[in-house]
């Protein structure tokens, strides 16, 4: 029996129409300019260009095969010329009216697994430990029925199938694996093994809606701040560096990820200031923080750890690296506080304009960046007005005493 592409094939030939299933040209292929989203210019036979907004042009064919659309990768223009992709192309047709997977004849894809890991392993020099862990983890807890399939095999149905569950019942997770698969597939497309991202925009809509919420990070009320450290501090036991570290965060109302990442550099002793780089603050400023007693003196009971490296309150575990992001957290609900370390930002926020601190001075103390007219011409941290501050705070954080503080 004639295999019907044979036969379809041949009835393009003979009623001149084959001709027309040629649309792209040696010349325009050459010369077509990127957009600022990707762009697909069609030839025929399933057979598409797929030019990206940074010049990459690839070459796709859109197949049906076993039932199931799949984009199949066919190389890179130039190293694949356009006769060579038409050529490419009537060769799968062939093969999928022979009942054949042209798949099978390409050099091995990776499965979805084997290109996470792949993606891994090029971002864990720069990673997290936790952020690198967790990439892994959501795929394999979350993805798994994609994770043994080859990244060519995987459709947007798949993709919607998986993600939109998890987006349902745990948005802010939905969204992390929403960026984890469409990392995958950005790392498969830009390798050839798929023509295009599954996982990209184009699927938004088929997902549930996020909606738009204002989260509030659970603080301790004012009176208990004292007193909640201290749980803290008695649940957690002897790991110094996390007891260190979480009055720390709290005397100097700073962000957590700011304190964990601090090195010994940043501190000026003479001037009893902390210096918090740009690259590492949400305003990307310098952010300079005075240091109460209190808080010197924990510096002064960190001072022998300082041989295992740069930063103040490094890893119990691995040499030379900061301490895990969620120590502090996992402290918290190790003594019974539902609050969040971040909370106590919001503690302290509060205990200033109880104690009818400045406005701007307890928004500099927390680096908040003012806005409109006003912030364009106020440049200063307000420091000095700010160093009575911060020892009147700590006094209350560590004595649970209001010293005087003069209105300022």
């Amino acid at each position: 029996m004639q295999p019907r592409f044979a036969y379809h094939f041949g009835y393009l030939a003979f009623s001149g129409k084959l001709r027309g299933m040629n649309k792209l040209t040696d010349r325009r292929v050459r010369t077509i300019k990127p957009g600022r989203k990707p762009q697909r210019y069609g030839d025929g036979f399933g057979l598409m260009l797929l030019v990206q907004p940074g010049g990459t042009k690839s070459w796709v064919q859109r197949l049906t095969i076993n039932k199931m659309r799949t984009d199949l990768g066919l190389g890179r223009y130039p190293i694949v010329t356009l006769a060579a992709a038409r050529n490419k192309a009537i060769d799968n047709l062939r093969a999928v009216d022979a009942g054949d997977d042209p798949r099978k004849r390409q050099t091995a894809i990776p499965t979805f697994g084997q290109a996470a890991e792949a993606v891994h392993k090029a971002n864990a020099a720069r990673w997290s430990a936790g952020v690198a862990s967790e990439f892994l983890s959501s795929l394999h807890r979350h993805a798994g029925r994609l994770m043994g399939r080859p990244v060519d095999a995987i459709g947007q149905v798949d993709v919607i199938a998986t993600l939109a569950p998890v987006m349902s019942s745990t948005p802010r997770m939905g969204r992390k694996l929403r960026g984890n698969v469409r990392a995958v597939f950005a790392w498969a497309t830009a390798n050839q093994h798929r023509g295009d991202n599954p996982a990209d925009g184009r699927i938004d809509a088929a997902l549930p809606r996020q909606t738009a919420q204002t989260a509030h990070h659970a603080a301790v009320a004012v009176a208990d701040v004292s007193d909640t450290l201290r749980r803290v501090e008695a649940a957690q036991g002897p790991n110094l560096a996390a007891l260190a570290l979480m009055r720390f965060v709290v005397l100097t109302a700073c962000r957590t990820g700011e304190a964990r990442l601090a090195k010994w550099n940043e501190i000026d002793w003479e001037s009893r200031t902390w210096t918090i780089p740009a690259g590492r603050t949400k305003t990307r400023r310098d952010h300079r923080v005075p240091l109460a007693d209190e808080a010197i003196e924990v510096l002064r009971e960190v001072m022998p750890l300082r041989e295992s490296g740069d930063y103040i309150f490094p890893s119990a575990t691995r040499a030379g690296r900061p301490m895990n992001q969620n120590v502090l957290l996992l402290a918290l609900r190790k003594a019974g506080v539902k609050a969040t370390v971040h909370g106590f930002r919001s503690s302290f926020r509060d205990w200033a304009a109880e104690q009818g601190a400045a406005r701007e001075v307890a928004e500099a103390a927390l680096a908040h960046v003012t806005g409109g007219v006003e912030g364009a011409y106020c440049r200063t941290d307000y420091l000095e007005r700010r160093r009575p501050l911060m020892a009147a705070w700590a006094a209350f954080v560590i004595k649970g005493k209001t010293r005087a503080l003069r209105v300022a």
